[in-house]
């Protein structure tokens, strides 16, 4: 696997990852390769009928186009794509009514990532209940928005420690500034399986806060969600100046600790415009070699999730 060198990577330490890889050369990317069994670990879904299926008042964004589970269970078979992970959208808050009814829809192949407020006294009891019968497979912690995370509560302590009980994957949609409390938390808990959303958002830190990604890999049980290769890099396809990035985070987490999820699966986009989405990623890894994004694409999202 090729790598870049950290010294210069370094260098610029006061200014974001995202605009210290302008300045790399990248290598010729090479043709797309044919995948099978991808897993998508990362896409969100919005009711059709929004009556039923409520926002939460006065949510952060309010999407209002459509995205159906049987919707995207049929583009996915043209995609090449097995399963998915459907991460519960903010604007439904901790309510799991839409989650519940998308999981029933495509129940051999969609999985859910719900939403829970983990600073209370009561978190623990609705995290048992929530996930309870159905194909719930983790929860989303959000450090920037929603309840937050409150890293010195007690009760996130206990929630913590009790998503690892049952055996479900912590999803931290992290702000590189919270790396310090992150690696706190997995010193206390060890064993609770943490995947860490898209590439640690490198944009909205500092390198040196970034940096401090690489001691988090050393942990054995966390993993790195290779995701939103367009906003990181604000840039369209094929996303270059983030690939440094993704370089990086492939060389500290290793393939085997690395998922990708497309963020931006929509229902109107049909099979073809899905498969684009997977190709742009392929193209992204295309510093891999076949079995090195196999292991990305499939198989170390089918352990991590357990999926069958």
């Amino acid at each position: 696997m090729n790598t870049f060198n950290r010294r210069a990577f370094l260098k610029t330490a006061g200014t974001t990852l995202a605009t210290l890889a302008i300045h790399r050369q990248l290598p010729a990317q090479q043709s797309v390769r044919s995948i099978n069994n991808i897993v998508d670990c990362h896409f969100h879904l919005w009711a059709k009928d929004k009556k039923r299926f409520p926002y939460q008042p006065n949510p952060r964004y309010a999407p209002e186009y459509v995205s159906t589970a049987d919707q995207w269970d049929h583009d996915r078979v043209g995609a090449g794509i097995s399963k998915g992970i459907f991460v519960s959208g903010a604007p439904y808050g901790d309510d799991p009514s839409f989650l519940y009814h998308s999981l029933k829809l495509a129940p051999d192949t969609l999985r859910g990532i719900c939403l829970i407020n983990p600073n209370v006294s009561g978190g623990i009891k609705q995290l048992e209940e929530t996930v309870s019968g159905h194909n719930i497979v983790g929860v989303r912690l959000q450090t920037s928005w929603l309840w937050g995370v409150d890293w010195d509560s007690p009760h996130l302590a206990a929630f913590w420690k009790r998503l690892g009980e049952l055996n479900l994957v912590l999803q931290m949609h992290l702000e590189p500034e919270f790396n310090p409390q992150l690696a706190k938390m997995l010193s206390r808990f060890p064993d609770t399986r943490v995947v860490i959303d898209h590439l640690g958002r490198p944009r909205n830190g500092t390198a040196v806060d970034f940096m401090l990604l690489h001691n988090v890999a050393k942990n054995p049980h966390v993993f790195i969600k290779l995701s939103s290769f367009d906003t990181e890099s604000q840039e369209d396809p094929p996303y270059l100046k983030i690939q440094p990035v993704v370089k990086e985070l492939v060389e500290w987490f290793t393939p085997s600790r690395c998922v990708w999820g497309c963020n931006n699966y929509r229902g109107d986009m049909d099979s073809d415009g899905y498969l684009e989405l997977v190709h742009h990623a392929q193209r992204m890894f295309d510093f891999l070699t076949i079995d090195e994004q196999k292991q990305i694409f499939c198989k170390t999202p089918y352990t991590l999730y357990h999926l069958t």
